[in-house]
């Protein structure tokens, strides 16, 4: 989830520079020329974030790319972006990878897409607390486990594979 994080600060300059320009406009005294937001986040921002990124890939390899966007299904605001076909795909690879049963999973999203478009304005953190503690991640069960492990497990150097889920 890394890569999607690095890659939305990548696309959009506000997600950090708002915090700056407004600390900037309380009239803290400033050494220097004021700085060029857009420029600064295309020159040295842009460039910066795609070499983290090429170098996570090389250091974690293929599976946690793959692992990290098909985890994005997970964000209400995102789901939708992509079509049913590449959904499903993210969730075969999600359950191959974590060694969950992919046809329960599949026909459980065709109805969790629906909660995801009912709670789109809901904030993430409260969407997925839903699905892991409460009577959701019931009529859910294969997602939850899904969702669990995608926020406990983190991306590392050690191989993902052989992990076990306790029912």
């Amino acid at each position: 989830m890394a890569i999607i994080r690095l890659q939305e600060v990548r696309s959009d300059s506000n997600s950090y520079a708002g915090k700056f320009t407004d600390y900037i406009s309380t009239g803290t005294p400033m050494v220097g020329n004021a700085a060029d937001v857009n420029e600064v986040h295309t020159k040295i921002v842009q460039p910066y974030i795609d070499r983290l990124c090429k170098n996570i890939e090389k250091r974690f390899g293929d599976s946690a790319s793959r692992i990290s966007v098909a985890a994005s299904l997970f964000n209400a605001r995102k789901y939708d972006e992509l079509d049913l076909k590449m959904q499903q795909q993210h969730i075969q690879t999600l359950a191959a990878f974590f060694e969950l049963d992919a046809e329960a999973a599949l026909a459980e999203w065709t109805c969790y897409r629906n909660y995801l478009a009912r709670h789109k304005n809901d904030e993430d953190s409260k969407i997925l607390k839903d699905l892991l503690v409460s009577s959701v991640g019931d009529s859910f069960p294969q997602l939850a486990k899904l969702a669990g492990i995608i926020l406990a497990c983190p991306v590392g150097t050690a191989g993902m594979h052989g992990y076990t889920v306790v029912e």
